[in-house]
């Protein structure tokens, strides 16, 4: 690993696969976003992919002189610990949904997450698929309990994006 990506437009999904090839998105980047920092102090390994969603642009950062940079300035290891220490806490909770939440929860979860990045939600940016690989729930029930909402009135679609009507409580209720 010899540089770090900074995310200046367009999302990223982060993912990792396991030895069986089943893959599992941890997170959606969005402009400004750092990538490719965890092994950063480490191992100095890549420890996921990072996937396009949309046309991105990127500035390559060289992994020694950001660490040159971290080391001299306060300002910047604090925030950078910060953001590591969120995406650590944001990884437990994530854990502890795949393993306790049903599958409805599960959906509603990454609803929540990418309405956080693009509200409404880019359906061309974020499909079934997508939602699917966040939740480790297949593509087909996503697509099902997707229609279930939309038969039910919760949910529309529009050239804008997926609208959510009521809120993500009226989904689980």
């Amino acid at each position: 690993m010899s540089h770090l990506l900074s995310l200046t437009q367009g999302y990223v999904a982060l993912i990792i696969e396991n030895e069986n090839k089943k893959q599992q998105i941890i997170k959606i980047c969005k402009p400004y976003a750092l990538v490719g920092s965890l092994g950063l102090f480490e191992d100095k390994r890549h420890h996921y992919t990072a996937v396009a969603l949309n046309e991105v642009k990127v500035c390559f950062l060289e992994n020694e002189k950001f660490l040159n940079v971290f080391y001299k300035s306060q300002v910047l290891s604090a925030s950078y610990m910060k953001q590591i220490s969120e995406e650590t806490k944001l990884l437990y909770s994530r854990l502890n949904n795949l393993s306790h939440k049903t599958l409805q929860q599960k959906i509603v979860i990454a609803l929540e997450q990418l309405l956080e990045i693009s509200d409404p939600i880019d359906y061309k940016i974020f499909d079934p698929k997508i939602i699917s690989l966040m939740t480790n729930v297949a593509r087909d029930n996503v697509v099902r309990v997707l229609k279930d909402w939309e038969r039910a009135g919760l949910i529309s679609y529009s050239k804008s994006g997926m609208q959510i009507h009521g809120g993500l409580k009226a989904l689980i209720s």
